[in-house]
């Protein structure tokens, strides 16, 4: 019996990166010494007190399904820790899913149709594209390698790019790969053009834990961006969660019954319960003033 594939699948190559760290296991598992620079993985262990409460969280029975757009729990905290970075949302505009990458493919699926144009920032996150070709849409560059890998110099190519044909634009500061956190300026010029071609912009923020020496702004935070912003964020990189945490989005529309909220409950399952706990902890001691987790060493981390 041969197989026939949905056309969607041919669209997309297998992950770069996920590639690379397989070679770097099978060549640590030689005994070689490698610095595996694929996966971005912390190099410190996850804070106690996120470990205690997902340890709490089972010996208390919480082990069965949840509310697909988060435990109520956790999507308070998330709001206050919004709060802290200049957002003002309610629960009911917080989705929490099992996973960054999962937050952001649900988030071009309720977006993103056949045809529509998608804008990148070179160089991107190679799962940007796979997402943008599997729900159908075109991609269109800005490369910022030759320019310091920051946004600021190529404003004018990216007025160029974004016309009312886009349909969504993605920003991610911190970068991945480059590390780079976008000025103020470019970010006020990204909303300029959003608000004049009414585009949606992902603003990818998993690494805003993670800058040194400037403060990272989230661009939803700026004036008329509140409602056509997506804020992406999570516990993986901040709180060394990368196995066992969900991840916190918020989705445009607003209301919870609106298309952009379905994609959330229908194709996956929740994340554990004790999973999502360990998230409440964790960003209890981002927002309460609980506890200082361990952080990347000498980065800017938003205020405890």
């Amino acid at each position: 019996m041969t197989t026939q594939f949905a056309d969607r699948v041919e669209r997309v190559e297998p992950s770069a990166t996920l590639a690379i760290s397989n070679l770097a296991a099978e060549l640590e598992a030689d005994g070689v010494d490698v610095v595996d620079l694929s996966v971005g993985e912390p190099d410190f262990p996850t804070p106690e007190n996120v470990v205690e409460a997902g340890k709490d969280a089972l010996d208390a029975g919480h082990t069965t399904y949840t509310p697909s757009n988060g435990i109520p729990q956790l999507k308070e905290a998330i709001v206050d820790k919004l709060d802290g970075d200049g957002l003002d949302h309610s629960t009911d505009e917080i989705i929490v899913t099992p996973g960054g990458k999962q937050a952001l493919y649900e988030t071009f699926q309720a977006l993103v149709g056949d045809g529509d144009e998608v804008v990148l920032l070179d160089p991107a996150w190679v799962s940007y594209e796979a997402m943008a070709k599997m729900a159908g849409g075109d991609i269109s560059r800005v490369d910022l390698s030759s320019h310091g890998f920051q946004l600021e110099p190529v404003l004018e190519e990216l007025a160029e790019t974004v016309s009312d044909d886009t349909e969504l634009l993605v920003v991610n500061s911190p970068s991945n790969p480059s590390g780079a956190v976008f000025t103020d300026a470019a970010l006020e010029r990204v909303r300029d053009l959003a608000v004049e071609h009414d585009v949606t912009v992902i603003s990818d923020e998993i690494y805003d834990a993670v800058t040194y020496g400037v403060e990272q702004t989230s661009l939803g935070s700026l004036e008329g961006m509140g409602d056509r912003t997506v804020t992406i964020n999570g516990f993986s990189k901040a709180y060394s969660m990368t196995s066992s945490t969900p991840t916190r989005c918020r989705v445009r529309p607003t209301s919870s019954s609106t298309p952009a909220s379905r994609p959330c409950g229908t194709p996956t399952t929740p994340s554990p319960r004790c999973g999502r706990r360990s998230a409440s902890a964790a960003t209890c001691s981002w927002t309460c003033s609980q506890t200082t987790a361990p952080r990347y060493p000498s980065p800017t981390a938003p205020s405890t």
